[in-house]
């Protein structure tokens, strides 16, 4: 273990530490940074793309253009009567002899056929020792000697404000419940799926299925909570779960004399056409009812 936000008498923050920091608040690939015109892409002529300003990390490794600036890539002539596709990617390498770093905008040029095929890119991974890794910005697309067109690749990561405006809208959207009490019957393997037929909320990106399960229309991740109200029962042991999963036992967020509330909160990721499940164990006592009031399923899509 070693400190590395903190004075030690010499210098030791190295460029992998920050890396490391960055990797760990933005994720493991690579992303644009929602930061001014996000390299916004403009085709010059056939042979020419200006790429505006923007900031960019690569596994952790930041790199920008500056504000109101723009850099200019040359794309190679094409060939008459065949297509091509090029690649502009932002570089990272290492040097491995002397140890410097750097980012740069290159084009990896494809080869021209009757069909248009992607060249193969560099992704080695810095975490680990890599030395280069390309993360592809745009596609350029040529049709004989004719620049046709550019496809950006990228994904733009969304600031911390825009991303929680985003879940405080979307939490209050996909609000699920059940319109009458629902009893758990004993057991101490065989777990009851939770029919959910009252729509609190209705959302775009899911809907409920006739047998009580909740329908994913959005591939996506996706936050779900389950709430729980039970029959009060101070012996009883209870256990809820999410999607079909086994249930796990969780802590009571509120008891009283009449009724007991749990919540679990997980993140799953769906694809379209998938079915969400919630289920509930009563693993002690008699059988217990699950209050409509109190019984609810709330869904958040994340992205």
């Amino acid at each position: 273990m070693e400190i590395i936000t903190g004075y030690t008498g010499e210098n030791h923050v190295t460029s992998m530490d920050d890396a490391s920091l960055y990797r760990g608040i933005f994720g493991q690939g690579d992303y644009v940074l929602d930061v001014g015109n996000k390299f916004a892409a403009t085709i010059i002529d056939n042979n020419t793309v200006r790429i505006m300003d923007g900031d960019l990390v690569i596994q952790g490794h930041q790199a920008r253009i500056r504000a109101n600036d723009y850099e200019e890539v040359t794309i190679d002539n094409g060939t008459p009567g065949e297509k091509r596709n090029d690649l502009i990617v932002a570089r990272y390498q290492k040097n491995t002899t002397t140890g410097i770093e750097s980012i740069t905008l290159e084009v990896v040029k494809g080869t021209p056929g009757a069909t248009a095929v992607d060249p193969d890119i560099v992704q080695e991974d810095l975490s680990t020792g890599g030395t280069q890794r390309d993360f592809v910005l745009y596609r350029v697309s040529l049709n004989g000697l004719v620049l046709e067109n550019i496809t950006s690749l990228f994904t733009v990561l969304p600031n911390l404000k825009d991303f929680n405006s985003h879940l405080a809208e979307s939490a209050q959207l996909g609000i699920y419940g059940i319109s009458a009490a629902q009893s758990i019957p004993h057991s101490y393997t065989e777990y009851t799926r939770i029919i959910l037929n009252k729509v609190d909320r209705a959302a775009d990106f899911c809907e409920l299925t006739e047998d009580g399960g909740i329908k994913i229309l959005k591939s996506g991740l996706y936050l779900v909570t389950f709430i729980c109200a039970f029959a009060h029962n101070p012996n009883g042991r209870r256990q809820i779960g999410i999607s079909g999963a086994q249930p796990i036992m969780v802590q009571p967020v509120s008891q009283t004399d009449a009724q007991t509330r749990l919540s679990l909160t997980y993140p799953i990721y769906r694809n379209n056409g998938d079915i969400v499940y919630d289920t509930a164990l009563q693993t002690s006592g008699g059988a217990l009812d699950l209050y409509s009031t109190g019984t609810q399923v709330l869904i958040a899509k994340l992205g």
